[in-house]
């Protein structure tokens, strides 16, 4: 069942070093066991939500996780608290089935392409300690490389996708500016979110199901409907 999968994950979190680290903060582990245990079982009654139900995924520090607090990588008191509602991008992953393992590590306040952070004295890369992992979502990128989780989501103004996916060896996308609706206002730069991903193909997955419209948003009035990806996000019939 999901839930020995979910075991599986969290030993390999508490089994990183301290350099290692891919979380910033984690949703209660009491909770991940129970939406991965729904999930079984909507797959024993042969009615998963989509091909992301039961998925481990994780999300930067840069949006609204509910029960969290989202401080872009800064102290907590730059939060707001815990959260009490998810990000509109982080509700439409969990409307799929997704599982949300919790915030990554980010550069304080994206303001370094290092992806390293003082505050947590991590991460380094995966493959190399005395190297840097890219950032500012280094992370996420981090978690993917180590195969922690399959799928993350990362924000990029100035590459910060791009680079820890480089230096990471994985596959990450900056969406195009206003492609993909979040709750928080970005429009006062050129921020974007993005997929990082282990391949292409779980990358473009992710990308259908973080682009979708959001009614009345007003980035979801530039485009029109989100392009098709080779094979559907839903489960076949």
């Amino acid at each position: 069942r999901l839930s020995g999968s979910l075991g599986r994950c969290l030993m390999a979190v508490d089994a990183l070093p301290p350099e290692l680290r891919v979380f910033s903060e984690m949703v209660d582990r009491s909770v991940l066991f129970e939406e991965a245990e729904a999930s079984s079982e909507r797959y024993t009654k042969k009615s998963p939500l989509s091909v992301f139900d039961g998925v481990l995924i994780a999300i930067k520090d840069q949006v609204c996780v509910r029960g969290l607090n989202c401080t872009h990588g800064a102290d907590p008191s730059w939060g707001s608290g815990t959260e009490v509602e998810d990000d509109g991008i982080v509700a439409r992953l969990r409307q799929c089935g997704a599982i949300v393992l919790g915030l990554t590590v980010m550069t304080e306040l994206g303001s370094s392409t290092l992806g390293y952070s003082a505050r947590y004295g991590a991460p380094v890369n995966a493959y190399d300690k005395t190297r840097y992992p890219g950032g500012s979502s280094s992370g996420s990128g981090l978690g993917v490389a180590l195969g922690l989780f399959p799928v993350a989501l990362g924000f990029d103004a100035g590459g910060s996708i791009r680079l820890p996916s480089a230096m990471l060896g994985i596959v990450g996308m900056k969406c195009t500016w206003g492609r993909v609706a979040a709750s928080q206002d970005f429009c006062w730069v050129n921020m974007s979110a993005g997929p990082m991903a282990c391949c292409a193909a779980d990358a473009a997955h992710f990308y259908e199901v973080i682009a979708k419209p959001v009614a009345k948003h007003f980035y979801s009035r530039l485009y029109g409907p989100t392009p098709s990806t080779p094979g559907p996000t839903e489960m076949p019939s």
